[in-house]
């Protein structure tokens, strides 16, 4: 633990030393014409993280540093009711010695606005509306990081590439941008590639799609960036007040092989969400008062208790931005709990039950465009895999960001 914690120690010291050169950031817009422009954006988040049980032996901390997020940006319109967002990504690069470029689309979707913001039509490969946290920019997320492992590591094997589906949704703000709804229709798991098993059983033989739908209320601004993502935080920038409900479907989507590659029975997958979001400055409209920040869900996640990733979970995060000015910035206390536990034991002896708790500090230079976080992890496991009771990996990492 002491070399860890001298490890994460030196690398806050050399953050806060390049912090000093973060003044300013801008978008770089280009301007076609009257109605035609694209933006560029940069996200960066590295990280320096040690993890416990995570040498060679399993024993002792292990450290590293890496590159969390590296993306690019472009959006922009065509016309007053046409308009798009690409987005790639470098993610974990360099982690555990993962030396590999790994660069990809994450993004990249057409917009059409049908009827304002009341109606529009988004295409291509887009991010699930399932749940408030499901949702959100990885740039403007309150605590470190999503709730992964009760969100994006529950959606089914083959229906999702992070999070994302290819498909076409109508969404749009109605009552005066109040009620946020979503509907969107995408791919199925692919029947040619679930054939990749030794068993006769084959996923998803019609076809059939997925569907997910979501329905948020916002009591007092609406809550959106770019007009699609929800965002973490808006730092006092907006009074958020909302609470949603989502709904996932795929027929002949899942298996008893959580990986769908060695499986002999299919079945079908849902899973519902509620959640709710507070983002209130104290004293608005000052944005220089201190912001509440609340979030939490209930996810029910069924597999046709097939395997492991049939059960509920949860999450809650929460902090609150101090008022006053700390040297560069403001800073922020932030805790989080995440939780998933399986609905029973399937045969090959796997069960997840854990809770993780997330105790951090949020240090904002610049908002969302140049930040620093720290946290520490304290993973509770519960469960089994294959038959073998899971053990606790704590975690201790900082995170610098920037967003240009």
């Amino acid at each position: 633990m002491k070399h860890g914690l001298w490890f994460l120690t030196c690398f806050v010291v050399t953050l806060l030393v390049m912090a000093i050169g973060v003044r300013s950031s801008y978008a770089v817009t280009v301007t076609e014409s009257k109605d035609a422009s694209t933006t560029v954006k940069f996200l960066l988040q590295v990280q320096a993280q040690a993890e416990q049980n995570a040498t060679y032996n399993g024993k002792g901390w292990a450290g590293d540093f890496f590159v969390r997020r590296a993306r690019i940006l472009l959006f922009g319109n065509v016309t007053p009711y046409v308009n798009y967002f690409v987005e790639t990504d470098e993610p974990d690069y360099g982690k555990r010695g993962n030396n590999n470029p790994s660069f990809f689309i994450q993004d990249a979707y057409i917009t059409l606005h049908l009827y304002k913001d009341e109606v529009k039509l988004d295409t291509g490969m887009l991010l699930l509306p399932f749940s408030h946290n499901g949702r959100q920019a990885a740039s403007s997320l309150l605590p470190m990081d999503y709730d992964i492992s009760s969100v994006f590591l529950r959606y089914p094997a083959n229906g999702s590439v992070v999070g994302r589906v290819f498909g076409a949704e109508l969404s749009g703000f109605l009552i005066k941008g109040h009620l946020n709804y979503i509907a969107l229709v995408s791919n199925g798991v692919d029947a040619q590639a679930s054939k990749i098993t030794t068993s006769t059983a084959v996923l998803n033989p019609s076809d059939a799609k997925r569907f997910t739908g979501r329905l948020q209320y916002n009591v007092f601004d609406t809550d959106d960036v770019l007009g699609f993502f929800y965002a973490g935080t808006y730092l006092g920038a907006k009074r958020i007040l909302s609470a949603g409900a989502s709904y996932d479907e795929e027929p002949n989507a899942i298996s008893d092989d959580p990986g769908n590659v060695d499986f002999t029975k299919v079945g079908n997958y849902s899973a519902y969400d509620v959640d709710v979001f507070l983002d209130y400055p104290i004293a608005y409209p000052s944005i220089d008062s201190g912001v509440l920040t609340v979030q939490a869900a209930y996810l029910r996640y069924n597999y046709d208790n097939l395997n492991y990733n049939d059960g509920t979970a949860y999450y809650v995060e929460a902090g609150y931005l101090l008022p006053w000015v700390v040297g560069w910035g403001r800073l922020e206390p932030v805790i989080k709990i995440d939780s998933f536990t399986s609905s029973q034991t399937p045969a090959n002896g796997t069960y997840l039950d854990f809770a993780r708790y997330h105790f951090g500090v949020n240090y904002w230079l610049k908002e969302h465009e140049a930040s620093i976080k720290a946290e520490y992890l304290v993973d509770s496991e519960n469960g089994k895999i294959n038959g073998t009771n899971a053990q606790g990996q704590d975690a201790a990492t900082v995170q610098f960001q920037i967003l240009l």
